[in-house]
């Protein structure tokens, strides 16, 4: 959309978004391009061509029933998928983005952690929780959520919050620790690796967790994860597998 030209919103239900807008994702809804819009008031939003910003009522959306949604959301196959704070993922009804069912969901529970957030690789649905990762994969199962586990693929890392997560190209990255405590930068492509330095690691365990901001960007051929860590601005080029600092008075990037 063209940066001068603001979403008109739907007064019947306010008249701009609530809260602060933590992702939006693209899908088609009989066809039609919609844009579905997490806010950090755990509200949710839908937009269609020619329409207004227009609020998700439905009781059963999580953020309507007394729950905290973090992150953003994820559509794959048809449907609509967010957490909630506690780890459980809801999902929306089949092609559609406006109605859900209270029945629709699936813990994310291998480890007794924080749900974090979620994001999508390849046809799999990363969970990510405080202390793991798990993966979901789409069993078209006919009841509850259409989503199972993959027991066998958890991982034993946590991750610091959902705007501490990107993929870039079908490889994620994360801020985030083990059970042996700090903070480090992780990469899952084909295996997980930790591709932070002894240095950067220090910069982030001064920052603290809840200082840490992740994203991408791509120029000159290069591709970079950006991490913002309090006042200092770390990036990390994936084709040179190197580390240097963006210096500035304040963080200069932002997801």
């Amino acid at each position: 959309f063209p940066v001068t030209i603001g979403l008109a919103t739907n007064n019947v239900d306010t008249t701009i978004i609530t809260g602060r807008a933590t992702g939006i994702t693209e899908t088609t809804v009989s066809g039609t391009p919609t844009l579905f819009i997490t806010s950090s008031d755990s509200t949710a939003w839908y937009y269609q061509p020619s329409g207004t910003v227009t609020k998700i009522t439905d009781a059963d959306y999580p953020g309507n029933n007394s729950k905290t949604v973090v992150g953003t959301a994820v559509r794959m196959d048809g449907y609509v998928f967010v957490m909630d704070s506690t780890g459980e993922i809801w999902n929306s009804d089949l092609n559609s983005v406006t109605s859900w069912s209270a029945s629709s969901s699936i813990k994310a529970n291998s480890y007794p952690d924080l749900g974090r957030g979620i994001i999508r690789k390849s046809d799999k649905i990363m969970a990510f929780g405080s202390e793991s990762v798990q993966f979901f994969w789409n069993a078209g199962n006919a009841t509850g959520s259409p989503l199972s586990r993959i027991e066998t693929t958890t991982i034993k890392v946590g991750c610091s919050s959902a705007d501490a997560i990107v993929n870039i190209n079908d490889t994620v990255y994360w801020c985030g620790s083990t059970p042996s405590g700090g903070l480090s930068i992780y990469s899952l492509g084909s295996e997980l690796s930790t591709i932070s330095t002894p240095p950067v690691d220090r910069v982030l365990a001064v920052a603290g967790a809840d200082n840490i901001t992740l994203t991408s960007c791509k120029f000159f051929g290069r591709t970079f994860v950006v991490v913002n860590a309090s006042s200092v601005t770390y990036v990390y080029c994936v084709e040179e597998n190197s580390w240097h600092q963006w210096s500035g008075p304040n963080r200069l990037w932002f997801k």
